[in-house]
């Protein structure tokens, strides 16, 4: 049964959602009847299967919210926008019955207490009752003024109808809340015990039902079963089992209507196809699928490197295995990625229900636009943008949109408008949300900086850097602390959480007419294509998408600024050149751009930067190991990798480096950076760190190990071109 709950529960998640979307439709205004339709099905699906497994506060409360939204589906109640509100807040009730159901705990009494009564009124005042009492009998009772028939019914569930789940025993306790029922079994297929299984159903049931509700609600208490058994409903003066032309003439009837035919399409959609192509997959599976298949990447990459220096009539052949290996394993890691993408619509449609709640706190009109909600991105990255996302929404509704009054004195709209956005660009996913505020108050920010030691009184800043001092801790201008902000501890959290998934963020203000706060994040967090690069005796990846060309330059295309700022004609543009030795200290590299190589990449905001390197060792994939998880974020480093060879390299943040000056700050923090990768080692190497396991084996492998020395100087004697590496290292092919 916890099988089927869980089924449930995830469904769930799905219909809140669908409720939600159509809800904030019908507050804009929107009240189509497929929309009402779209809310009406979820809400009521849920109650469904709540009354199978005996959820009764939420079937309770389900109830008496599908109730008001049939009389908005049926045209006899037009909903205003503060009834349109009170239906949000009882579907996040009903969300919220959902996640304590979930966790197996007891769902207070006074959760929706309040609007269930609301939802009660409604109700009543629609059927001309004065407002019932808060009672199990009063809500077991719908129909009291209407006239009661008498229900002929012949239910016989298909032999695999309970392993879907399913139980009768609700099915009938759904019908019996409905008035008098009365139940007859049906034994006549029972087999003998023997052949008895405990999974199939082998009786049926003939019920009367004195009722005065409509078929229509009958028949509700079998949706979730309609195709998984044989099912009869007939007024009692009309015998089932074998229903006259007259009932089929009023179902062809019934089936001409409009409204029966757009439920017979929107069935025929959502049933046939769609559940025989999905199926769900656990999250945890998924991650431990990308796990491998990284892995697996990392052997592969290993197998390529020792692959080069074979002899070319042993390698030749191999290394045309390799080359398909890697193409399968290029397709498998797309596959994989793809199965973990999903639309961020998801996440955007959290925000409008925060706008809402900030408004209403806040005394402020703001509407909310959204573009690119179909762009998809890793589902890890997608959960984790939720909090950041929720907080820059918030700060802008209270820091950044004005009152509807001081709008109005500026020239501007009584309300304000937020616009929440997403693209693909540069292997990276850009998110933007725009507001037409009053922007960045520059002259309070700084001095609040000021005043919190942030920055040195004398010290001269940018706008752009005054704009993002908003991302230091405790850092806030607000004059009172409010529920909604003022206590300085949302946006640095915004900053940190976006960093820990790789990301940057930034934000640009323009005073009078708003900002706009930019997010980068990678589509994914496990494998990506890089360039390996050398500098001196170190190894850099720089992302495959971010270059543009290599080239060594002229003497004459390299030029110094007079503020010390090298830069390089490229494409006959003056671009920032880069030197990696300098930034980072690295002494045994190349000086001269002459000498070395000169790589031209474009950032995910379309700026250009050259660096300048040795060598291009190769292009390969890598598998993207998290800095922070095992250091902590270095300004110019995205991330770590492990190289064919087992060693650590660490992967360039291009847009970091266009900013970033050699500082002795920034060497100590490499230096430690490269101390602190080698926890992240997942292969194991000859040089150094070694395991306790491959100590306690060194001396039973020395004469292995030389054997594999020997034959390697034998390759090397055969090889015109000998690795580019001086000084190879221990674990690598020994050159002697």
């Amino acid at each position: 049964m916890d099988q089927f709950k869980q089924t449930y529960f995830e469904e769930c998640e799905d219909r809140i959602q669908d409720a939600e979307e159509g809800l904030s439709m019908m507050l804009d205004g929107d009240l189509d009847k497929d929309t009402v339709n779209r809310v009406f099905r979820a809400i009521h699906s849920i109650k469904g299967g709540a009354g199978a497994f005996a959820f009764n506060q939420i079937v309770d409360f389900a109830h008496e919210f599908e109730t008001v939204l049939d009389f908005v589906r049926e045209g006899k109640l037009t909903p205003d926008r503060d009834m349109c509100t009170l239906f949000l807040r009882s579907n996040d009730v009903v969300a919220e019955m959902l996640s304590l159901e979930q966790s197996k705990k007891t769902i207070p009494e006074s959760i929706g207490a309040n609007l269930l009564e609301e939802l009660r009124t409604i109700t009543s005042s629609m059927k001309g009752e004065s407002a019932p009492a808060p009672s199990s009998e009063a809500s077991n009772n719908d129909h009291p003024t209407s006239e009661n028939f008498t229900w002929s019914i012949v239910f016989r569930p298909h032999e695999d109808m309970l392993k879907t789940g399913n139980e009768p025993y609700f099915i009938l306790q759904a019908l019996k809340e409905l008035g008098d029922l009365k139940v007859t079994t049906e034994t006549d297929n029972l087999p003998s015990l023997h052949d008895i299984h405990a999974e199939h159903c082998f009786i049926g049931w003939r019920l009367t039902l004195k009722t005065s509700a409509p078929e229509e609600e009958i028949r509700e208490a079998f949706d979730f079963v309609e195709d998984l058994c044989d099912l009869e409903i007939a007024k009692q003066n009309v015998p089932p089992g074998d229903l006259p032309e007259r009932r089929k003439a009023e179902n062809r009837r019934d089936s001409d209507t409009p409204q029966a035919r757009r439920k017979e399409d929107r069935d025929a959609q959502e049933n046939a196809p769609k559940a025989s192509k999905s199926i769900r997959v656990d999250l945890d599976r998924i991650d431990q699928l990308v796990n491998l298949v990284g892995e697996m990447v990392i052997a592969q990459s290993m197998l390529q490197e020792q692959v080069r220096w074979l002899p070319p009539e042993v390698g030749g052949k191999i290394g045309e295995g390799v080359e398909h290996l890697t193409r399968h394993m290029r397709d498998l890691q797309e596959s994989v990625m793809a199965v973990r993408a999903q639309p961020i619509k998801s996440v955007f449609t959290r925000m409008p229900r925060i706008i809402r709640e900030v408004c209403a706190a806040v005394g402020k009109d703001v509407r909310l636009t959204t573009f690119g909600e179909d762009t998809e991105v890793d589902k890890t990255v997608l959960e984790n943008l939720i909090d950041p996302l929720t907080h820059m929404i918030r700060n802008s509704v209270d820091h950044g949109v004005e009152t509807p009054s001081e709008r109005q004195a500026a020239g501007k709209e009584p309300y304000g408008t937020i616009e929440l956005s997403a693209r693909h660009r540069s292997g990276r996913i850009i998110i933007e949300i725009t507001d037409d505020g009053k922007g960045i108050n520059r002259s309070a920010v700084l001095k609040k900086a000021q005043e919190k030691n942030l920055i040195p009184a004398d010290h001269q800043l940018t706008d752009n850097e005054i704009d993002n001092l908003i991302f230091k801790p405790g850092f806030s201008t607000a004059d009172k602390v409010s529920e909604v902000s003022g206590r300085g501890v949302g946006m640095d959290v915004v900053r940190k959480n976006v960093t820990s998934l790789g990301g940057r963020i930034n934000v640009a203000s323009t005073p009078g007419k708003g900002c706009v706060m930019t997010l980068s994040l990678p589509l994914t967090l496990a494998v990506m294509d890089g360039m390996v690069v050398s500098v001196g005796s170190q190894r850099f990846v720089l992302p495959t998408i971010n270059i543009i060309e290599s080239f060594r330059p002229p003497h004459s295309a390299v030029s110094k600024l007079s503020n010390g700022v090298n830069v390089i004609i490229a494409r006959g543009d003056y671009v920032r050149l880069v030197p990696l030795y300098n930034i980072f200290g690295i002494q045994d590299a190349v000086l001269n751009p002459e000498e070395g190589l000169v790589i031209l990449l474009e950032s995910d905001n379309g700026e250009k930067l050259a660096v300048m390197v040795d060598d291009v060792l190769g292009q390969q994939q890598v598998v993207i190991k998290s800095l922070e998880t095992n250091y902590t974020n270095v300004k110019g480093i995205s991330a770590a990798t492990i190289l064919g060879n087992g060693d650590v390299a660490l992967i360039l943040d291009v847009p970091g480096l266009s900013s970033m000056n050699a500082s002795i700050d920034i060497i100590e923090e490499y230096q430690n950076a490269l101390k602190a990768v080698g926890q992240i080692k997942i292969t194991p190497t000859k040089k150094g760190g070694k395991t306790d396991e491959e100590s306690a084996q060194e001396e039973d492998n020395k004469e292995d190990e030389s054997a594999e020395a020997n034959e390697t100087n034998a390759i090397e004697d055969n090889e015109d071109h000998p690795p580019k590496d001086e000084d190879a290292e221990e674990g690598k092919l020994t050159h002697e």
